[in-house]
């Protein structure tokens, strides 16, 4: 079973993306513009409005999410 790059969580109205892999971390470092105080931990938590568009480019990059 191959692990998942991305965990999702999903509380309210935010969702929390949680990089695993070093190589989604290190998409995210270059592709995902963020605030310091949206990582709660290791999971970047934005408004449930702005998950789709970033979990498409995460799919269309060959990153899987779970």
């Amino acid at each position: 079973m191959t692990e998942s790059d991305v965990h999702l969580y999903r509380d309210g109205s935010m969702v929390g993306l949680s990089p695993v892999s070093s190589a989604v971390q290190e998409w995210f470092a270059e592709n995902v513009q963020n605030e310091p105080w949206q990582w709660l931990g290791p999971t970047l938590w934005i408004d449930q409005r702005m998950a789709p568009p970033l979990l498409e480019a995460l799919t269309e990059h060959g990153f899987s999410v779970s």
